[in-house]
């Protein structure tokens, strides 16, 4: 029986358990009459896995009826009379875990919803016809999803600081990045007082924020004078009070101190004046009063207009997340599973080092015994406990002991490229469970009367818990985000955020009474603002020459900067002086540091210059010699390569280099060498130093040893060895951002820092290597990041770099399918640590439902061709091309590699690339309105005219490439060439302007924009071309000849051939051109599903299963190249024909017969099968219109079984190839 929808009519007639059961029904759920109890209805949801229907008794509320068993996570319970219901579920634990938290989730909605014209009914109805049975990750996936609150919240609150913004006054309109960072620090902290307000720790007034201001400030004034300002930094951040404010907490943190921006200029605020300001402050609390606060961190109410802390992390995660800053959004479930498969190995090899155990999971030692799936015990926490506890007689009491002190307590987890902080709160919430599990473990030893057994310390340590404020969740919290916690980011709007999402996780925990309130921690020194790629990231440093240790050179101002820093965070007075101290103390080492780091030879930064003027200033500028480096054109004449070297230059054929200093300034050698060199001659000019105090100004290097000396060896702390430099864990979504689009002296900077950073890779490349530069020798790490290094050329490094000095441990790849909502990034897992190990878990993701059902079911899978787990060799990666494949996929790949003759890269062969690119496709690519008798009329955004086809070429784009035929081209583009010799030259400007009067006018409007096209970082004006030429034209072997063609972007193959001489473009078609294959069996042959999937797995791949085939995957197709014969296809042909219309049955014949009984020529199979492979595809090409689609289809199916012929694969190969 097919489910049907539940109605709004349906829930209006809920009277009764048997009601609602009864419209479940609907959805396939079925009641279990022998289950539950009296009050209670029992549906199946899926084969283990049930909901409990309750009906709530008087003064029963439906948080009494929390579920509490394994297998009955959720249930749905009528309040009031059957007027209201809630969905109220058990948080599932991750991957069978047992120990930590247990956490709920809560929806409510009325019956009057469903008996009004009110849009809510609406999404409640979704969310309840998304329950079917069988399908219980809907109840977690869609039941709970909080996209709708996220996204009204979030364009609400992106309107509201877009117009403060526009009204901030005291900064200056030319600082725009300051009054961005103004508002939102201002709205961070309006947010965070509304929380608390809704703790009633605001003078237990939950309408503090309305009617305070009015109490403390006469009609007119400024309110943010008179009260905000005070409250912010007299009254939050010192422990002061004032009667006319009333009773409030200290808080202290960052949060209510003033920021850098405040600093810079104090008389910032927002309105021109007190009128302005004060109706400014009333649309934001207008604003915050639209939504309901909810502080409860064990129950996450899922309602229309509710916030919670966890719902405004997402929210924030929007306001930060740029895409032109290359940061994107890491999914909850993503970000949970790489914070618990990394910390939890560390933690566990620690442990297990220190006590000479063997625990496998966090789990064990906890005493935990293993639990079916099925398994009905009730597992709810008692005595209002937040965990459940094994049989502490289970237990190695002093196994916890030593997790907790030793272990726990002094791990320190980064993420490098923080942004809003979404790895950090996923690090908080595995690390908070496990100390509150620690902490309730030693309080059931104590409630037995076993706290005799505990050490002194486990005493002391639980003393200082119940003498605090917040009890044990709240005491994890604040020593996990101060103890554990560190990230560092390049947007300082970013850490202000991240900040502010550490402390809001803090908020359900806080006492009622603002009296007992415990200051916010201090973390300005755990989340800092910086360039993680630049900057000294381990102790070690060259000074003269000689190779010292930081920690030693420094160590007296690190072990007081240290301390300095630990006092700052443990302060429970006015912490303002204190930074100011401290930020002392930093700048003078960063000084010290600074001049070091200009010091480090492998630094080089290049300065374009093209007046003598522009090379004095740079000389002058430098500590040390600088070099000249000249790039010629063309060939350096003899004339000029004397007065080169007479200049004292060393010559090469294309390249000139002189060494020059100050002495060469004062005699001149700037003049001379411009005089000497004709500037039309040059390519490019430009000064290759060392680092100014100008480029560390701009750089502002982030060195790690200072920042975070407890981290490293340095810092009075004797006891730590070296294997302790650096950091325990490392998890991270780094930046995906182009190199070449950041700052050029940040980009020369990264290359010369980083072995990794070749090419025109991605940000992320070099911030995995600098991560695990950053981790302890005894650390775990893990990243997402793209997928597109394993194939791509400048990710070869990268690939080194992985596979031989650092340990892999588990690749989880997403292939073509990106597991980020509403962008299109191909990800990779990486787990690994700084050891190289011997083997490699792999598991490769290959469709969009797998990644779906992966992350909702927390990564637990059953064997499928689409979630595919093994193991890897961690030797047979190394810097060629990673193939995330089965040992059966790679052996298939191999054969077909071995049965072949060649590849497209034999350039005596084959002919292969998109060479055209015009510099400026908007005004020299067009569309055809019209044909004419010598041209065509044509149009684009900037031009329209009647042209001449001379030099207006017919150019193929995707739209005119089908598999196996090309459609004529409605395009044409701009070409001014003409064939000479096997070459294309350019025709001169009086030709183009005497017989192609009509295109030159056209474009000689355009001419001055044309002329600023840039190649190499220089425009057509400053290379001298002519203003018409194109920016790369190939020769006519790419176009003029019979040549096959193919999209760029493709989920299946796409070659086709192409006989009339049309052009294309580089980054949309490639073309090949044989120079001796068929092209009738070069088509077929690449149009098999053997080249295709030999070609996938090392392309980029592209969204939802497509792949970019660039020229260099391109000429990896392997290629069988068969004697074609005349007579032999002629027979081959007969016989296809013969099967017209039933090629079907012909494969089957082959099949069972094979190919050589089909002829009477004593060939080899192969031979055979390529000649017929051949007729198949000429009969496709030749027949295309004529066919029908189930015929092409019958012959593409007999293409891709001679294809295996060929290749000599078996039938378990070609399954394998046909997974990938």
């Amino acid at each position: 029986m097919s489910v049907q929808q539940i109605t709004a009519k349906d829930i209006a007639g809920w009277e009764s358990l048997q009601d609602i059961a009864d419209s479940f029904e609907k959805r396939g759920l079925k009641t279990r009459p022998n289950l539950g109890e009296d009050h209670e209805l029992v549906l199946q949801l899926d084969d283990d896995e049930f909901v409990v229907l309750v009906n709530a008794g008087p003064g029963e509320t439906a948080t009494d009826f929390k579920p509490d068993n394994r297998s009955r996570h959720t249930n749905l319970v009528a309040t009031n009379d059957f007027e209201e219901f809630t969905f109220l579920t058990r948080m599932r634990s991750w991957e069978g875990q047992q120990h930590g938290r247990i956490k709920h989730q809560k929806i409510s909605f009325t019956k009057a919803q469903f008996t009004s014209e009110s849009g809510e009914k609406n999404t409640v109805l979704k969310k309840l016809n998304s329950i079917e049975y069988g399908s219980s990750a809907a109840i977690y996936d869609t039941l709970y999803d909080t996209q709708q609150v996220v996204k009204e919240f979030y364009e609400e609150f992106e309107e509201l600081r877009t117009n403060l913004v526009q009204e901030v006054s005291g900064i200056p309109d030319d600082r725009g990045d300051a009054k961005q960072r103004y508002v939102q620090v201002i709205l961070d902290r309006m947010i965070f007082l509304y929380f608390i307000q809704e703790k009633r720790l605001l003078d237990r007034n939950p309408n503090y924020l309305h009617e305070q201001p009015g109490d403390v400030v006469d009609e007119g004034e400024d309110r943010y004078e008179n009260f905000y300002r005070p409250l912010f930094f007299d009254y939050l951040a010192k422990d002061k009070q004032n009667p006319e404010f009333g009773s409030l907490p200290y808080l202290n943190g960052g949060l209510f101190a003033k920021n850098p921006v405040e600093e810079e200029f104090s008389d910032a605020k927002l309105g021109a004046s007190a009128e302005e300001t004060n109706e400014l402050f009333d649309d934001i609390l207008e604003f915050l009063s639209g939504w309901n606060w909810n502080v409860d961190e064990r129950l996450d109410i899922v309602d229309p207009k509710n916030l919670s802390p966890a719902i405004l992390g997402h929210i924030f995660e929007q306001t930060v997340n740029q895409k032109e800053m290359g940061a994107y959004y890491t999914p909850e479930e993503i970000t949970g599973f790489m914070s618990r498969r990394t910390i939890h190995p560390y933690l566990l090899d620690q442990l297990n080092d220190a006590v000479d155990a063997e625990y496998d999971e966090i789990d064990d030692v906890f005493g935990f015994p293993e639990v079916e799936a099925a398994d009905g015990e009730a597992t709810v926490a008692d005595g209002g406990t937040m965990t459940q506890q094994a049989a502490t007689g289970n237990v190695e009491t002093t196994h916890v002991e030593t997790l907790y002190h030793d272990i726990l307590k002094e791990a320190h987890v980064l993420d490098p490229a923080v942004g809003s902080g979404a790895f950090l709160l996923a690090a908080q919430d595995v690390l908070v469970d496990i100390y509150i599990q620690c902490i309730e473990y030693f309080q059931q030893l104590e409630a037995e009367g076993k706290g005799w057994e505990l050490e002194s310390r486990t005493r002391d340590e639980l003393e200082t818990i119940n003498e605090g404020q917040g009890g044990a969740s709240l005491y994890a919290k604040r020593t996990v985000i101060l103890n554990n916690l560190y990230g560092v980011d390049i947007d300082e709007g970013a850490v202000e955020i991240c900040k502010l999402r550490l402390w809001l996780s803090m908020v359900a925990n806080i006492q009622d009474e603002p009296s007992e309130v415990e200051p916010l921690p201090n973390i300005d020194f755990n989340i800092r603002s910086g360039d993680s790629l630049i900057g000294f990231e381990s102790t070690e440093v060259a000074v003269d020459g000689q190779k010292l240790l930081i920690t030693e050179l420094l160590k007296e101002d690190l072990e007081e900067y240290r301390e300095s820093i630990e006092a700052y965070r443990n302060a429970e007075d006015d912490i303002s002086h204190l930074r100011g101290e401290i930020e002392n103390q930093h700048d003078e080492m960063q000084t010290q540091l600074n001049e070091w780091f200009a010091d480090l030879p492998d630094i080089k930064v290049e300065d374009d210059i093209s007046k003598p003027e522009e090379l004095r200033e740079i000389i002058s500028a430098s500590n040390e010699d600088v070099k000249l480096k000249l790039k010629f054109s063309n060939q350096i004449g003899g004339d000029l390569d004397q007065k080169l070297n007479e200049l004292g230059f060393r010559t090469w054929k294309k390249a000139a280099n002189l060494t020059i200093g100050n002495s060469g300034v004062m005699a001149g050698k700037p003049e001379e060498v411009f005089e000497v060199v004709p500037a039309d001659k040059l390519a490019r000019s430009f000064v290759e130093r060392g680092l100014l105090e100008k480029d560390i100004d701009q750089l502002d290097p982030f060195h790690w040893v200072m920042e975070f000396p407890e981290v490293y060896d340095a810092v009075g702390d004797n006891n730590r060895d070296d294997a302790s430099n650096g950091f325990d864990v490392v998890l991270e979504n780094p930046p995906y951002v182009r190199i070449e689009s950041v700052d050029e002296l940040q980009r020369d900077i990264y290359k010369d820092l980083h072995d990794t950073a070749t090419g025109r890779c991605d940000l992320y490349v070099p911030f995995i290597e600098r991560s695990f530069e950053l981790l302890n020798p005894k650390g775990h790490s893990s990243f997402i990041t793209s997928n597109q290094f394993m194939n791509t050329e400048y990710g070869e490094s990268l690939r080194g770099t992985l596979a031989k000095k650092y340990g892999l441990e588990q690749i989880y790849d997403f292939t073509a399918y990106s597991p980020f909502d509403e962008v299109t990034i191909y990800s990779t897992i990486l787990f690994g640590s700084r050891n190289v190990g011997s083997d490699i878990n792999c598991v490769s993701i290959r469709s969009k439902q797998a990644i779906e059902e992966v992350i909702s079911s927390s990564f637990n899978w059953e064997a499928r061709d689409d979630i595919v787990e093994f193991t890897l060799p961690v030797d047979t990666l190394g810097s060629d091309r990673w193939l995330i494949l089965t040992e059966n996929e790679r052996a298939a790949r191999q054969k077909i590699l071995e049965k072949s003759d060649t590849t497209l890269a034999d350039e005596e062969l084959f002919t292969v690339g998109s060479p055209l690119k015009s510099g400026q496709n908007a005004t020299l690519q067009a569309d055809i309105v019209a044909e004419e008798s010598e041209g065509y009329t044509i149009e684009n955004n900037r031009i329209s005219g009647t042209v001449n086809s001379g030099i207006w070429k017919r150019i193929i784009t995707p739209d005119y490439v089908n598999r196996w035929s090309v459609s004529t081209p409605k395009e044409v583009t701009f070409f001014p060439y003409k064939s000479v010799g096997g070459e294309y030259e350019l025709i001169d400007e009086d030709t183009f302007e005497s017989e192609y009067p009509t295109s030159y006018e056209l474009l000689e409007d355009h001419k001055e924009k044309l002329l600023g096209r840039k190649d190499s970082r220089r425009t057509w004006k400053q290379l001298g071309r002519p203003w018409y030429s194109l920016a790369r034209i190939g020769s006519p072997d790419y176009f003029e000849e019979t040549k096959v063609v193919t999209d760029i972007v493709v989920n299946e193959p796409h070659f086709c051939i192409d006989t009339n001489g049309y052009l294309f473009s580089t980054g949309f078609i490639h073309g090949i051109t044989p120079q001796k294959t068929d092209p009738y069996y070069l088509t077929g042959l690449l149009n098999t599903q053997s080249i295709f999937s030999y070609l996938k797995p090392i392309c980029p791949p592209k969204n939802s299963g497509y792949m970019k085939m660039e020229v260099e995957q391109l000429k990896a197709a392997p290629i069988y190249l068969p004697d074609i014969q005349e007579e032999l296809c002629a027979e081959l042909s007969n016989i296809l024909d013969e099967y017209q219309g039933e090629y079907e049955e012909l494969a089957q014949v082959i099949m069972t017969q094979g190919v050589k009984e089909l002829v009477s020529f004593s060939e080899e199979a192969n031979t055979i099968a390529a000649n017929m492979l051949r007729e198949a595809s000429r009969n496709i090409i030749e027949e295309y219109d004529s066919l029908s689609d189930d015929e092409i289809k019958q012959l593409e199916g007999l293409n891709n079984q001679l294809a295996g012929i060929i290749f000599e694969l078996n039938e378990e190969e070609q399954n394998a190839l046909s997974r990938i």
